[in-house]
């Protein structure tokens, strides 16, 4: 590790010598940390879309709004149905919770337990 002279560094008349090799360490530092924090896997839109028309049923039961509920369930049982018709690896695992999630009674009771399922399902509508 030679120093180089880096002239005026610190100011007019402050001279400072630098490490040639002063950029090894940084790159160590960041390959160091890309290692560490390995990045966790994000939720499509289609998952937060599918995870805001649940709530949007939960909000239009709340209010007993008849008209709502019934766009919210259509809307949850088209994604459901769409996830299971595919031939997705996913869907086909799942194929069982879907095929009794798509159940229009069951969605249409929406029980404390329906939402807990709907919500721990890892459901997304295909793009049409």
């Amino acid at each position: 590790m030679a120093p180089r002279l880096c002239k005026d560094l610190l100011g007019p008349g402050k001279d400072r010598s630098l490490p040639i090799d002063h950029w090894e360490q940084n790159f160590w530092f960041s390959r160091r940390e890309t290692r560490r924090g390995a990045a966790q896997p994000q939720k499509s839109l289609l998952q937060h879309l599918f995870e805001a028309r649940v709530e949007l049923l939960q909000t239009a039961i709340d209010k007993m709004d008849e008209v709502a509920i019934a766009i919210a369930e259509q809307q949850v049982l088209g994604d459901i149905r769409a996830v299971r018709d595919t031939n997705a690896i996913d869907a086909r695992d799942k194929w069982k919770e879907l095929t009794q999630l798509a159940d229009g009674d069951r969605v249409h009771h929406f029980a404390a337990a329906t939402k807990a399922d709907l919500l721990s399902m890892v459901v997304a509508a295909p793009a049409p």
